[in-house]
This record gives structure tokens, sequence and C-alpha cells, in this order.
């Protein structure tokens, strides 16, 4: 156990995969991966979403709607 504990503690802490980087409010980070006014070249946009990550995002999740479409159902009351 001992030996596991310290090779689990060596890799320090990971961070988690919806983690933001630092400086972006939860809504410019959910806008930045998400949101776009128009039809993109994924080749051209996920290079731009995975610099500002420390992990890669390998998955398009783009949708073509602005931020106000976008936050209508989150706000409208259920």
């Amino acid at each position: 156990w001992p030996l596991l504990l310290l090779l689990l503690g060596s890799w320090g802490p990971v961070p988690p995969a919806a983690a933001r980087p630092p400086g972006f409010t939860a809504l410019q980070w959910f806008n930045t991966q998400h949101l776009r006014a128009n039809q993109v070249q994924c080749r051209t946009e996920m290079p731009r979403i995975n610099n500002l990550l420390p992990r890669y995002k390998g998955k398009n999740t783009f949708l073509v709607e602005s931020s106000k479409t976008c936050s209508l159902p989150v706000n409208s009351p259920t």
C-alpha cells in the first residue's frame, strides 16, 4: 500500500476534463468551446480550443447558435 500511495501521489493533481482555463468565466468558456455564429471547419477550430486546454478535446461539439438563443432554455422557468 505505501508504494501504491507514493506512486499515485507522484503524478500530482489531474485537472478534470470539464475544467476551464484561467481567465474564463463558465459562460465564456461554454461559448468558446461550443458556440459559433457560422459553420466552421473542425480542423480549423479544434486546434484553437485545444491550445487553451491542458488536455486534448477530441470531439466536435460546436453549435451554430447565438449565446442568447442558447441561454433561453437555461433561464426559462420549468
